[in-house]
């Protein structure tokens, strides 16, 4: 369920991208033949933030520091940060959804 999802993430020592979910202590493994385009064509509310980052927008807070603030029960993730190359995107896409 995609209200389920806050993060995707990608682990460079596996190689995989893997998934932060509601209700689930450690990121969940996805398959190896999944890459970034795949995941942000799931939903218009996923948005990639970093080479290694792609998020859910419901759940954003706040970003301060480049770090990302999450709604709960996602306010205990506090690593997910912002690339420059990324930034731009990011502040359009959350300024649209707060009009």
């Amino acid at each position: 369920n995609i209200s389920d999802i806050c993060v995707f993430q990608y682990n460079r020592t596996l190689r995989v991208w893997e998934v932060i979910l509601s209700g689930m202590s450690e990121p969940v493994r996805m398959k190896r033949n999944v890459n970034s385009s795949m995941l942000l064509d799931i939903s218009p509310d996923f948005i990639q933030i970093h080479q290694r980052f792609i998020i859910n927008m419901n759940y954003l807070v706040e970003v301060s520091d480049n770090t990302c603030r999450f709604f709960p029960p996602f306010d205990g993730v506090e690593h997910v940060k912002v690339g420059r190359f990324y930034r731009q995107r990011l502040i359009s896409k959350f300024s649209s959804l707060c009009r």
